[in-house]
């Protein structure tokens, strides 16, 4: 499909004002709710520069996203042992699996990227976009301007990547995605570099993406997992990987391939 300048700058403007909406919606969650803040473990300050002694040209920072009821901890030996010695930050989700269960009066560990059990839908679009605007302030706080990123994500986490492609795909390198799956995209706003994608994807410049799930994932399920490799395939260069047997997890030979891709993609 091809854009004339005039729709081309129709759509950038569509796209940056979509983006404000949800920066602003999230910035007043962000205000009314204290725990609704990003907490990272890792070293993202040390990666190699390229000689000149300019930070913005070096390697990307892994930015790892973990699942539902797991923490940022848990998930750092994924980030540290994919970055393979650059930089990295494994990020806490902003919800505590506690308020989940405030009612029930029960104690339970872990964090969420949600504030409900379940969400779909325009709320999933929702909640996704306003974390995304959290994730993309963690970013700017925290790393500089034009330092790129390779966000990696687990089940729930691994949504939070592919929402990330479709808020701030400028500043992404690549991306890894682990039995994950997409919103649904019905909620204006919430998606506002979807054209984008699909004008980089069809000039041949689209995002490389590694899409890995197992054939026995009955958490998320086949259907979702299979529409969210056709929405990538659509959306990005995407390597989409099935591991027969497998269920919802991360296993060792999807980590070798992982790291292999990673290295096709010079994306350390």
């Amino acid at each position: 499909m091809a854009y004339k300048p005039e729709e081309r700058q129709e759509n950038n403007r569509e796209r940056q004002q979509g983006r404000k909406r949800m920066q602003d919606t999230a910035h007043r969650a962000f205000e009314k709710n204290t725990k609704r803040r990003l907490t990272a473990v890792g070293d993202w300050q040390h990666g190699e520069a390229d000689g000149t002694g300019n930070r913005a040209a070096m390697a990307p920072v892994f930015l790892g996203f973990h699942g539902w009821g797991s923490d940022e901890r848990d998930f750092l030996p994924v980030c540290r042992h994919l970055a393979s010695g650059h930089d990295y930050a494994s990020l806490r989700a902003p919800v505590p699996m506690s308020a989940l269960f405030a009612d029930e009066g029960y104690h339970v560990p872990g964090y969420s990227w949600f504030t409900q059990m379940t969400v779909s839908g325009k709320e999933l679009d929702r909640q996704a976009a306003i974390d995304a605007c959290l994730i993309e302030r963690w970013c700017e706080e925290n790393l500089e301007d034009n330092r790129k990123i390779v966000p990696l994500g687990f089940s729930q986490g691994g949504m939070m990547v592919t929402q990330l492609l479709r808020t701030i795909p400028e500043r992404i390198a690549g991306a890894i995605v682990f039995s994950g799956f997409h919103a649904p995209g019905l909620l204006d706003g919430t998606h506002p570099a979807d054209g984008t994608l699909e004008e980089r994807k069809l000039s041949g410049a689209g995002i490389p993406v590694f899409f890995g799930y197992g054939s026995s994932d009955t958490l998320i399920g086949q259907e979702e997992l299979s529409a969210t490799a056709q929405w990538l395939e659509n959306h990005s260069n995407v390597d989409v990987r099935v591991y027969p047997g497998m269920e919802h997890e991360v296993g060792p030979r999807e980590l070798r391939d992982v790291l292999q891709w990673i290295e096709d993609q010079r994306l350390r």
